[in-house]
């Protein structure tokens, strides 16, 4: 596994990410600080979060709609933070999320769908899964992947993976708003939404099954099924 790297020339000591981690007399004492700048073993352990209902009831929804097609849901909690948010069908787990969150400034969905466009741009990003293995324990939160952008600092995944805990819990979690959707999506195919009626509802008209422009939602402001 690569630490790093050292000029031997100027004897200074950059870490995966090309963060300066100063200079060094010699590439041993470089390497020391190498291992010092990883993340902490315990950034990986699995974290146990109290159950989100508003997710627990899109979850249901969707897979009940159609479970071949299952959206990525896209959230902002911030102007510089978002997440994507899959339910993925399980065997294994009593329910299961795949998820992203990224952290930059303007963060928008293109991030999401055209990574290539974080580079050179200061960020962190961070993949990690929710999942619950009994049907009324409490969920689990575990780092899967973890990238930050060239000089980006390893404290500021850490700080990300404490912020997506933090707002992925139900008294923060608790409603849908337009605010909180990174763009307008289809809560169940994820296809973009245009028109006002759909954008209402956070339902295309298609799998709404109907182009009426009355607008009763799946989901009420405090996340409540109708």
């Amino acid at each position: 596994m690569k630490l790093g790297t050292y000029n031997y020339g100027t004897h200074e000591a950059f870490d995966t990410h090309g963060v300066s981690l100063g200079t060094f007399p010699s590439s041993h004492e470089a390497k020391q600080a190498m291992y010092a700048a990883r993340l902490p073993v315990t950034f990986w352990f699995e974290q146990k979060l109290p159950p989100v209902p508003l997710l627990q009831q899109l979850n249901d929804w969707v897979i009940q709609q159609n479970e071949k097609r299952l959206p990525k849901w896209k959230f902002r909690f911030a102007s510089d933070l978002a997440a994507q948010i899959q339910s993925k069908l399980t065997r294994k787990h009593t329910i299961l999320f795949e998820g992203i969150a990224i952290q930059t400034e303007n963060v928008s969905a293109k991030h999401f769908v055209e990574p290539k466009l974080l580079q050179g741009l200061t960020y962190w990003k961070l993949s990690f899964v929710l999942f619950c293995n009994e049907p009324d324990a409490g969920w689990q939160f575990k780092a899967k992947s973890a990238a930050r952008g060239r000089g980006c600092q390893a404290s500021g995944l850490i700080e990300l993976r404490q912020h997506v805990i933090d707002v992925l819990h139900p008294n923060c979690f608790s409603h849908l708003s337009p605010d909180r959707m990174l763009s307008p999506a289809c809560l169940c195919c994820g296809k973009g939404l245009t028109d006002p009626a759909s954008m209402a509802r956070w339902i295309g008209p298609e799998c709404w099954g109907s182009a009426s422009i009355n607008i009763p939602r799946v989901f009420k402001a405090e996340g409540e099924t109708l």
